[in-house]
């Protein structure tokens, strides 16, 4: 438990693959900084420290996104991006 897990996808709801997802900012530390997303747009941390995470994703062509998210002990915690119009 205490996991954070979610999906990236593009303005249509189509996965965005390869997509780098960061803790930023004042995260609790975690031996994982960064995660990339599978074929399906699909990323997850796990073992968690409770508190509050701020996550960031890039993805090439598209705008930078960042969320925050609370995790509670032993429960895992859902956050998508959808992210905005692809960078001309």
């Amino acid at each position: 438990m205490n996991s954070i897990y979610g999906r990236v996808t593009d303005p249509q709801g189509n996965p965005i693959p390869q997509a780098t997802v960061l803790f930023t900012g004042s995260s609790p530390t975690h031996t994982d900084i960064a995660a990339r997303t599978n074929a399906t747009g699909e990323y997850r941390y796990t073992n968690l420290t409770p508190g509050l995470y701020t996550l960031m994703v890039n993805a090439e062509g598209f705008p930078t996104q960042t969320q925050q998210i609370q995790v509670n002990s032993g429960e895992d915690a859902q956050l998508d991006f959808h992210l905005d119009s692809q960078i001309k």
